[in-house]
């Protein structure tokens, strides 16, 4: 089984229920026994989305299951094993809340086995043009297009020249106000809704990472080499360790002697 959480819209009052189910009798209206997610997805994957969501509480409660691999249901006193493979996600940076007191961090060691980071869209833009591809293909079967806008050159240069603070859900919500617009104009050539408020790029691929590669070697030098944790170059910057080596392996930029493996 796959079982997906979005972390941020369970209530609080929900959580324990929620995650580790509930025995008859739990709460009013509870006539039968219930499955939390750890259950459903026990000899599979569970998958928590925007794990940065979850309060303090229900970070210590999911902190108990990771450590001993054990749920009791509420109102239940029976211990039940559970194998799940956990994934967690989110757009936050976990360890600038641990340095911040906002997410535990046993927690944050417990889930940072192995980290995958996706860069912004803005760090990939080699990607636009087969994103543009899935995107016009997705609206077309899904509106039941027979003659749709062609993607022209023109269009795809003017989606590279843009910022995309929004990553690819922005991209897809311009692709998609492109085909209103131009139904609108009756074009029969793919365009960008003047309107779409997509920033234009003001530097080049080579000043950004010029820029970084700068800021990245001062942080490093003012904070002695240290890259995490307190008083770190990952801490001044602003980012999480794992995305500042991932950019210093990318910018070239060598490793403290002490890091080096």
């Amino acid at each position: 089984p796959f079982i997906k959480v979005n972390c941020g819209a369970i209530p609080e009052n929900l959580i324990d229920s929620e995650f580790f189910g509930y025995d008859k009798g739990a709460f009013t209206g509870a006539v039968n026994s219930h499955q939390g997610f750890f259950e459903q997805s026990n000899g599979g994957t569970l998958f928590l989305d925007e794990v940065a969501e979850l309060n303090k509480e229900a970070q210590v409660r999911l902190l108990r299951v990771l450590e001993s691999g054990e749920i009791t249901r509420v109102w239940g006193i029976r211990r039940i094993s559970v194998n799940v493979r956990l994934i967690a996600a989110t757009h936050r940076d976990l360890w600038q809340m641990v340095v911040n007191g906002q997410f535990r961090e046993d927690l944050w060691y417990r889930l940072n086995v192995y980290p995958l980071e996706i860069p912004a869209l803005s760090e990939r833009l080699n990607d636009i043009p087969v994103l543009v591809k899935y995107f016009y293909g997705k609206y077309i079967h899904e509106n039941n297009l027979s003659n749709p806008p062609r993607i022209s050159r023109e269009f795809l240069q003017e989606l590279f020249s843009r910022e995309w603070p929004g990553n690819v859900r922005q991209l897809s919500h311009s692709i998609t106000r492109a085909f209103l617009y131009c139904e609108a104009t009756r074009s029969q050539v793919l365009a960008l809704d003047p309107e779409d408020r997509v920033l234009p790029r003001n530097e080049s691929k080579e000043a950004v990472e010029e820029r970084q590669r700068r800021q990245i070697e001062e942080a490093i030098q003012t904070c002695s080499g240290k890259l995490q944790g307190p008083d770190s170059a990952a801490e001044l910057l602003g980012l999480a360790p794992g995305t500042l080596r991932s950019r210093m392996r990318k910018l070239g930029i060598p490793f403290p002697r002490s890091l080096r493996k």
